[in-house]
């Protein structure tokens, strides 16, 4: 479930495209983020498929399962902060804040 998260996460990145948008125009951002939104992206459908797996172990899985859910999901978000910290800190990549910004919004997404 770990590995299934990570990459979930990785789908909710922000694209070069997405940042230079919503760098011109922070009012697009708030509309392309919102929930009611026609849009489309890869961003939103991984942000849903994360829903969805937190409704359904949250819902109907035992105490135990859904304890491990969310194990695995703290897991795979230190995975990433990690290695964005780590190419922060090597200076080989400048969007390195961008996987951290993916999970801050799959944190806020449990919420």
């Amino acid at each position: 479930m770990t590995d299934l998260l990570y990459y979930i996460i990785v789908y909710m990145q922000m694209t070069d495209e997405q940042v230079a948008i919503w760098s011109e125009n922070p009012d697009q951002y708030v509309e392309d983020e919102d929930e009611d939104s026609y849009s489309f992206s890869v961003r939103l459908s991984a942000k849903d498929v994360l829903l969805q797996l937190m409704a359904e172990y949250e819902g109907s899985e035992s105490p135990e399962e859904n304890d491990a859910f969310k194990r695995s999901l703290v897991d795979a978000l230190k995975r990433h902060f990690s290695e964005s910290n780590q190419l922060k800190m090597s200076n080989n990549n400048s969007n390195w804040w961008k996987i951290q910004e993916a999970c801050l919004l799959a944190l806020g997404s449990e919420i």
